[in-house]
């Protein structure tokens, strides 16, 4: 069972902050959450427009390996939380098939678009869904499809989201020899209550042993998704999750929180979170067993590795590329969003997907080429909030004098403009504080009119 003293404490920290700091950060989060705060533009749709194959330009020289996402859209079983594009269904053959030829075609596309063969590429990203309901001889033959138009880096990072209820050692083996080394599982909890509220295809013994499989295999990386504020969960219920990851010790360990997003059944049942209070302690007790644990380093406000196991962050979020130059990363597949310099977009979902692309066009559905508050915003995020290095930070210092003097007089981040224990805590909220102000005014119903920034 979980010390007692590691709920207290965590209780305690989060009281101890001064209610008027608590009202305003928890203010800053929209009445309508659609992704990850740091995954700035893609968490505001409202910013974006609809837009067509025409939006992409394609007239710039590729000076860096792309990075690639591509969407595999079934799951054995439909989450209560999940707002993401996917079938529930074990696909058919014939169905597995005819998805695959159209990211085929869909490479080709983008391949012709810039009059290469090949493109080289440093990370591959499957998403979902749920990747790991693919056989293993479905694996082989996308495999097939992605290295014959991608050549990968010597180091690059090749990633596959899997479902504990859908591992099995034959599917392990065939990500592992088609490239695959990095795995993120999603375990979420190992309540079996919580499990079993929630739609997972798995309990909590399923999950250790899928863990068990993928390590088994000699998986480099492995990586568990944690989430925090479901429903029915306790703190007690959460801090025991934390615990028994930590006796697993994958190689890293990502705590989400819940999104309660258009598009989900939670969200038709008009479901939020147990309290924002709740929320944030849940954030203070794994911060706290980490801290206690020793063995993990945290290198993003809710993200932990081992060291010498796993290389860093890896994420397939288009605007999250903090290398020098215009961004390139290429989504493929339904409701994939990827980006080229500064146009991000999204495709369409089926069947206006499948149309366009047996028509021989992209399948883009909406886009936002990025204004100069948005881009000094993503930069804010990455340096502050996401831990990636920005060489300079003299911009967001000018378009947030008041904000860095806020998070300063609150001890939310130093003098490096690095979030700090307690900045950590509120990351999320946080991010908010960062979107420019153009966006606040579409997001918010009730302005931030109330947070003194002076």
């Amino acid at each position: 069972m979980i010390n007692e003293d590691i709920i207290i404490n965590a209780k305690e920290r989060v009281d101890s902050f001064s209610e008027l700091l608590l009202s305003d950060l928890k203010s800053s989060r929209p009445d309508e959450v659609h992704e990850k705060a740091h995954a700035y533009p893609i968490s505001v749709p409202e910013i974006w427009s609809n837009e067509d194959e025409s939006f992409l330009k394609f007239d710039f020289e590729i000076d860096k390996p792309l990075r690639l996402y591509i969407h595999i859209p079934w799951c054995k079983k439909k989450c209560i939380f999940c707002f993401y594009e996917s079938d529930k269904c074990i696909p058919s053959e014939e169905v597995v098939n005819s998805y695959f030829q159209k990211i085929e075609k869909e490479l080709n596309l983008y391949l012709s678009k810039f009059g290469k063969n090949k493109f080289f590429a440093e990370t591959l990203y499957l998403g979902g869904g749920t990747p790991s309901i693919l056989s293993p001889k479905q694996t082989e033959k996308l495999f097939n499809i992605i290295h014959n138009k991608i050549d990968f880096i010597s180091t690059s990072t090749l990633i596959t989201e899997t479902s504990p209820g859908t591992i099995t050692d034959e599917k392990i083996k065939a990500f592992k020899g088609s490239g695959i080394n990095r795995i993120s599982i999603g375990i979420q909890s190992f309540q079996d209550h919580i499990l079993e509220k929630c739609g997972r295809d798995h309990n909590s013994q399923e999950a250790i042993e899928a863990y068990r499989i993928v390590r088994k295999n000699e998986i480099p990386e492995i990586n568990f998704d944690l989430m925090l504020a479901l429903p029915d969960q306790s703190l007690e219920d959460f801090a025991e999750t934390v615990k028994t990851t930590l006796e697993l010790k994958p190689s890293s360990i990502s705590f989400l929180d819940l999104r309660v997003a258009q598009g989900s059944f939670l969200h038709k049942l008009g479901y939020y979170y147990p309290s924002w209070k709740e929320d944030i302690t849940m954030r203070a007790i794994y911060q706290e067993l980490l801290g206690t644990n020793k063995d993990y380093i945290r290198t993003r406000p809710h993200y932990y590795l081992l060291p010498g196991e796993a290389r860093g962050r890896s994420t397939r979020v288009p605007c999250l590329d903090s290398r020098e130059g215009n961004g390139f990363q290429i989504g493929i597949g339904v409701t994939s969003y990827g980006h080229l310099g500064n146009n991000q977009y999204v495709n369409h979902k089926n069947p206006d997907y499948s149309i366009l692309i047996e028509n021989g066009k992209l399948p883009i559905n909406y886009g936002l080429k990025l204004k100069t508050e948005d881009i000094t915003a993503m930069k804010a995020i990455r340096a502050i909030v996401d831990y990636s290095l920005v060489p300079n930070a003299e911009d967001v210092l000018l378009q947030y004098p008041y904000l860095i003097k806020y998070l300063r007089n609150n001890n939310l981040i130093d003098e490096k403009l690095e979030l700090t224990e307690d900045g950590c805590l509120f990351g999320e909220e946080i991010t908010y504080l960062f979107y420019p102000e153009y966006v606040k005014n579409k997001i918010y119903k009730n302005e931030l009119s109330q947070i003194n920034f002076g």
